[in-house]
This record gives structure tokens, C-alpha cells and sequence, in this order.
């Protein structure tokens, strides 16, 4: 067998176990039982369970975070960071992940469950996940909203962002809770339907943290002439920065 189609055979039945049972369910011998190879062959390509986690989650995460970066680099050309498009900067974080989520053929259904596994982790490895995958798309993006909500600063903004993630992540997950809350009302796998809900929902949000956050100035730091609130973007910081090359070897 190929080297390359040994190791997709890894992957895939790594992901299957991993979204069954979490990283900490499955040991290597399990996953090359279930990918029907040797031990030593699946250790050739993974030296480590947390390794072939880390290869698992890459597969996905990049063709999202690709997309996430094309669509703002599309904004940023045609209009410009600007409150009136503050909803394009939103759709562009959440819509390529929530209109992968139930789409089975190329993984993105898996991916949510992977995700939800993460996000909330202290492990080194889910740590490390966060670091080389979410991080550098979150300053994109967080660059991006300084310049839609020119008035908030670094004191409200990750938060902005956490808070959209957040909401992002659990509109995805596999736990039918919706489904259940409304007595089947809500359809966990019509993405669009949860994607013209939670667009706003986040958009709504941040602008109340914005009009919250200048009624807080003006009632407890008064502006001097000529004094701004908050400094703004520099210069410097007019482009989108790209995300970091791939790297020949692990993180």
C-alpha cells in the first residue's frame, strides 16, 4: 500500500474514533486495528497520539481558515472595514465552518465535533491546536473589527471575539440541544436557517458592547478638546495579515 494512502487511512479512521470517544479514548493500537494496518506502519507516520490528533484536526481546520481569509481579503478590497460592514466581517468567520457542519462528504460534520472537543481543553495539545489554527485567523479577524467599531479597543475586543466564537461553536454542536429544547421545532442540520440566526445574533451583539462601552466613556472619562477615546488602527495595520506558511515539520 501506498505511503500516501496509508496514511489517509490513519486519518480517517483516527477521526472516526476521536469524534466517538476524544483523544483520551482511543489509544494508537485501536486506530490501526480500525484503519485494518500494523501497529509500526501507523507509527512510521504518527509518533504520538496527540501528533495524529494534531494531523486530524489540520486536514479541516485549513481549507476553513482559507476560505475565512479569502472572503476578508474580498471585503477589504471592494469596501473596506467599516461598520456598515460589520455583518460581511461576522459572515465571513462563521459561515465557513457552519456550512461545513453538517456536510458528512468532506468531513465537516466530524470537524464539529473535533472542534467542540477543543475549545474548552487546557491540554498542551488542544493548546497547541488553539495557538497554530485559531490564533492567527482570530487577529485577522479581531484587526478587522477594530476598524469596523473604531471606538473599542484591545480592552473589548478579544472578548467581542470570544463571544462570537463562542456562539459559533455551540450553534454546531452535535448535541441536538436545540432540537430537544423546542420539541423538534429547530432542525440541527439546516445550517442555513442556524446561519441567518446567528449572524445577527452576533452582530447585534457587538454593536450594544460598542454603545455600552461610549456611554461608559462619557459618563466616567470625559473628552478634553481634541482628545480621542481610543487610538485607532495604525497605519501599518491597513492590511490583512496572511496566515502563517505551513511548516515542513510539527509544531
Amino acid at each position: 500500500m501506498a505511503s500516501a494512502e496509508t496514511r489517509q487511512r490513519i486519518l480517517d479512521a483516527a477521526e472516526t474514533l476521536f469524534v466517538q470517544h476524544g483523544i483520551n479514548g482511543v489509544s494508537l493500537r485501536q486506530i490501526a486495528a480500525k484503519a485494518d494496518i500494523r501497529i509500526s506502519h501507523l507509527q512510521y507516520h504518527f509518533k504520538t497520539r496527540e501528533e495524529l490528533y494534531h494531523a486530524v484536526f489540520e486536514r479541516r481546520i485549513l481549507a476553513i481558515n482559507e476560505d475565512r481569509l479569502s472572503r476578508l481579503e474580498e471585503i477589504e478590497r471592494d469596501s473596506g472595514f467599516d461598520n456598515a460592514h460589520l455583518e460581511d466581517i461576522v459572515q465571513a468567520l462563521v459561515e465557513p465552518m457552519v456550512m461545513r457542519s453538517a456536510d458528512h462528504e468532506t468531513g465537516g460534520a466530524n470537524y464539529a465535533t473535533l472542534l467542540n472537543q477543543v475549545s474548552n481543553e487546557p491540554a498542551d495539545y488542544a493548546r497547541q491546536i488553539s495557538q497554530e489554527f485559531f490564533d492567527p485567523i482570530a487577529r485577522v479577524t479581531i484587526q478587522a473589527f477594530s476598524k469596523a467599531l473604531p471606538n473599542l479597543d484591545m480592552k473589548s475586543l478579544p472578548w467581542a471575539y470570544i463571544f462570537a466564537a463562542g456562539a459559533m461553536t455551540a450553534s454546531i454542536s452535535r448535541t441536538d440541544r436545540a432540537k430537544l429544547l423546542s420539541n423538534d421545532a429547530c432542525d440541527s442540520n439546516d445550517v442555513a436557517r442556524t446561519l441567518s440566526l446567528l449572524v445577527p445574533f452576533i452582530v447585534g451583539g457587538m454593536r450594544a458592547v460598542d454603545a455600552a462601552e461610549n456611554a461608559r466613556r462619557q459618563h466616567t472619562e470625559p473628552r478634553t478638546s481634541g482628545q480621542k477615546d481610543y487610538p485607532r488602527a495604525s497605519a501599518g495595520d491597513n492590511q490583512i495579515p496572511a496566515l502563517p506558511a505551513k511548516q515542513g515539520g510539527r509544531k
